[in-house]
C-alpha cells in the first residue's frame, strides 16, 4: 500500500506534476545541508524572466488597466485578494526548425 501511495506521486502523470523521487526527505535535506539541497532538488536561479515589453504593444486597455493595478499593489495588500496572478507566460517550444508558440505573452490580474 505505502509503495503504491509512493510511486503514485512520483510517476508522472497526466495531471499534475511528479514529485522528485526524495520529496518525502526535502525538508529533512534542507534544513540539514542547504548545499545538498540545492543540489538534489535544485535551486530556482537557472529561472529567468523574460520580458519583452514590444509584445504588450497591442495589449487592450482593460488588461493594460489590469496590469498596472496589480504592479502597484503592496505586498502587504495581496490579503485583500484571494487570487493575485502577475506575469504569466505560456511558451511552447518548436518543433523541426519551426519558431516556439506563444500562447499567453503576459497575464496578470486581480481576483
Amino acid at each position: 500500500m505505502i509503495l503504491a501511495l509512493y510511486a503514485n506521486e512520483i510517476v508522472p502523470q497526466d495531471y499534475g506534476v511528479a514529485k522528485h523521487p526524495l520529496f518525502f526527505m526535502e525538508k529533512l535535506i534542507q534544513r540539514n545541508s542547504p548545499y545538498l539541497h540545492s543540489l538534489i532538488f535544485s535551486d530556482e536561479s537557472h529561472l529567468v524572466s523574460f520580458k519583452d515589453d514590444n509584445e504588450l504593444n497591442e495589449e487592450d486597455m482593460d488588461a493594460k488597466a489590469e496590469r498596472e493595478k496589480v504592479y502597484a499593489l503592496q505586498r502587504s495588500q495581496y490579503d485583500r485578494f484571494p487570487l493575485v496572478i502577475k506575469d504569466i507566460r505560456k511558451v511552447y517550444p518548436g518543433f523541426n526548425g519551426q519558431p516556439p508558440k506563444i500562447a499567453n505573452k503576459n497575464i496578470s490580474l486581480r481576483v
